[in-house]
């Protein structure tokens, strides 16, 4: 999994696209953004898509689901790539020079929006391609929208990541495999003892139903519960 998730997506994926837009923009305009042109259905759509990506990676953090919020991130990149591989734009070159400006243009927005979103997931790669970029700041307030001006000046930075093979993972393995063979156990002693069968049936377990929740005013998450018990009903304020 190691492995995969290096080459499969952070290499082919990641790394691909920005490696991509930097060399085109490299061959194509000596380094510099080109300006942005009319705007067909297609990149009105990356636009939209690009728009919405910052909501559902800041939904994702703020819920705690960290692994998803990488995946949104990680769909910028998507996103990109796969705009940029329709498009064509070394194709395109040869018929409609101002075309291509658009089709670098917009992928280059969505890299540098790559680092946007992978600041705080990514934090050095999404340095490095800030400052490919010539991106100043990392403004999250700012994701989503344009965030490079036609005329500034990108460039490479090299392969951001190096693919990883068998050899490696070997390698990764065996420091794994000696670092738990020279750790010593550690004996914990028990707390408390062993409870017994009979001990456990003088507990008293009781099932409540609710008969009522709503919501405590001035509060996000707490409800006050109206409980039956079996015995009373009583109120109780829970999470």
């Amino acid at each position: 999994d190691y492995k995969d998730r290096i080459n499969n997506e952070l290499a082919d994926i990641l790394g691909n696209f920005f490696n991509r837009a930097v060399v085109l923009t490299k061959k194509y305009y000596d380094g510099k953004v080109p300006a942005l042109g009319v705007l067909n259905h297609i990149d009105k759509a990356l636009i939209s898509d690009m728009e919405a990506i910052p909501g559902k990676v800041d939904q994702a953090v703020m819920g705690y689901r960290f692994r998803d919020a990488l995946a949104q991130a990680m769909n910028m990149a998507r996103l990109g790539n796969k705009y940029l591989t329709e498009q064509e734009p070394w194709k395109v070159i040869k018929t409609d020079e101002e075309r291509v400006k658009t089709i670098i243009h917009l992928s280059l927005q969505c890299a540098a929006n790559c680092a946007v979103m992978l600041q705080s997931l990514l934090p050095k790669t999404a340095l490095k391609i800030a400052q490919a970029l010539s991106l100043k700041e990392l403004n999250w307030n700012l994701a989503g929208q344009m965030l490079m001006n036609e005329g500034d000046q990108v460039i490479n930075p090299g392969i951001l990541f190096q693919k990883v093979d068998d050899e490696v993972v070997a390698a990764q393995i065996q420091k794994l495999e000696e670092a738990n063979a020279s750790s010593e156990e550690v004996n914990m002693e028990a707390q408390k003892k062993e409870t017994t069968f009979d001990d456990f049936q003088k507990m008293d377990i009781r099932v409540g139903t609710i008969l009522e929740a709503k919501k405590v005013k001035k509060t996000k998450k707490l409800l006050e519960l109206k409980v039956d018990t079996g015995m009373d009903v009583r109120t109780v304020v829970s999470g």
